[in-house]
């Protein structure tokens, strides 16, 4: 009985080594004949030595207005303790960020309620959104939130250090 069953695992074992190679062989010729036609079309490759990211044709990245946030944040720091609070916890994620997220462009159908329907909607035409195409590291944009979450850090504590200060000079403490 030992014995059938180490023959019938050696016999699977070969079999699976067979199919895995012939698996494969087809790929190949599959590839030669074909090129990139039946291929996965989403190929995201990051350079990591120059940071470049090639992405196929449908896929891009926002627009990140770094400048327009660090204004704004020195706006957002005039609001007592919370837009310093709010400006350190921004720092915080920016620091931790890890990734860059790549989005791409959908058409959505729009509908209205109409009973004259079966299904009680009518299609009244569609409009593009934008969704989370997938997340790419790219070293060059993670220096920028580091960046960007550091000048967050700096401006969100002066603003509360500067409040408390204000506070205690306007009562005499110091």
């Amino acid at each position: 009985m030992a014995q059938s069953f180490l023959t019938q695992l050696g016999k699977s074992f070969i079999r699976s080594a067979v199919n895995q190679v012939g698996r494969d062989g087809g790929k190949v010729i599959s590839n030669q004949i074909y090129g990139n036609q039946h291929s996965t079309p989403i190929r995201i490759v990051a350079d990591i030595d120059t940071g470049k990211i090639e992405m196929p044709e449908g896929i891009h990245i926002k627009n990140d207005y770094t400048v327009l946030k660090i204004i704004c944040a020195f706006f957002l720091a005039l609001l007592p303790y919370i837009g310093g609070a709010i400006l350190i916890y921004r720092g915080i994620v920016n620091c931790l960020r890890k990734t860059r997220k790549l989005y791409k462009t959908e058409q959505q159908a729009n509908y209205v309620q109409d009973r004259r329907y079966k299904s009680g909607t009518r299609y009244v035409g569609s409009t593009n959104i934008e969704v989370v195409a997938g997340e790419v590291e790219d070293p060059k944009y993670l220096r920028v939130c580091l960046v960007k979450g550091i000048i967050y850090l700096i401006i969100g504590v002066g603003s509360i250090v500067y409040l408390i200060y204000a506070v205690y000079y306007s009562k005499g403490l110091v």
